[in-house]
Parts: C-alpha cells; structure tokens; sequence
C-alpha cells in the first residue's frame, strides 16, 4: 500500500488555514491564549486570573484543562530544550506569574525531555511582565 493519499492530505490541519491570524502557532503558552482555549472549550470568556483561581480552588474542570496545558507546556520545552540545550530558560508575561508553572510544568518538561533528568533550569523572570519587550530591545540597541 501506499504511505500518500492521492486524493489529498492525511493529516487534518489542527488550525482554520482560512484565516491567516489562525493558522499561525497555538497562543497556548500566554495568559491571552490561555483565555482564548478556555472559551473554545466551555463557551464562555473567562479571565486568566479566574482561571488561575479556579485551579487553585480545585475545580474539577479547570483542573483537567490546564492539566492539558501543562502536558503541552512540557512536551513544547522539553522539545527547545532537545534541540538548542540552553543554559537556562527565564519565563516571561503574565502567565509567567502563575506560579504551577514551576511545580507541575516544570516536572512535565522533566517527563518529556530527551535526557535522563531536567538539568536545564526554567525560572521566573527578575525585570517584570515585560521582560521579553526589553530583550528584544537590548538586542537591537
């Protein structure tokens, strides 16, 4: 048998390639995308803030929900971590101030990352929410 299908692609594209905002990457890693998933998935505009709260207060689906955020927050780490090997890896914005990010996404990246262990070190950024903006700036200065 043949690996190609003749009558078009095999693989269902996972975003709408109709509108170009969409077939970008997944937002899933900020606090805005995060927002974005959860009305996609419950229907209703939620804050991240709310989100956090609910998660912190055990609410079942919220639970499941960002537990699916983490396995992707991990398995995406774990793969730059794979590929470049970095020093350390500071995190950024505001959801960088949800502090499960270092507890239960860190240990997901330890669970798919191609090493033995996690060495890399995945911190919170020391320069506030806009850290990043002021990266790319000192890049171009």
């Amino acid at each position: 048998t043949s690996a190609v299908d003749h009558s078009g692609s095999r693989c269902q594209r996972p975003y709408n390639t109709a509108d170009p905002a969409a077939a970008s990457a997944p937002k899933a890693p900020s606090s805005g995308g995060l927002e974005s998933r959860y009305a996609e998935q419950f229907g209703r505009k939620r804050p991240f803030k709310k989100i956090v709260q609910d998660y912190f207060a055990g609410d079942a689906k919220v639970v499941e929900f960002m537990e699916v955020f983490f396995r992707h927050f991990g398995r995406s780490l774990a793969n730059l971590i794979d590929v470049l090997d970095p020093d350390v890896i500071v995190l950024g914005g505001g959801v960088s101030n949800f502090d499960a990010l270092y507890t239960e996404g860190v240990a997901a990246v330890a669970k798919y990352v191609f090493s033995d262990c996690l060495e890399t070190p995945i911190v919170k950024h020391q320069l506030g929410d806009s850290a990043g903006v002021i990266g790319a700036a000192l890049i171009g200065v």
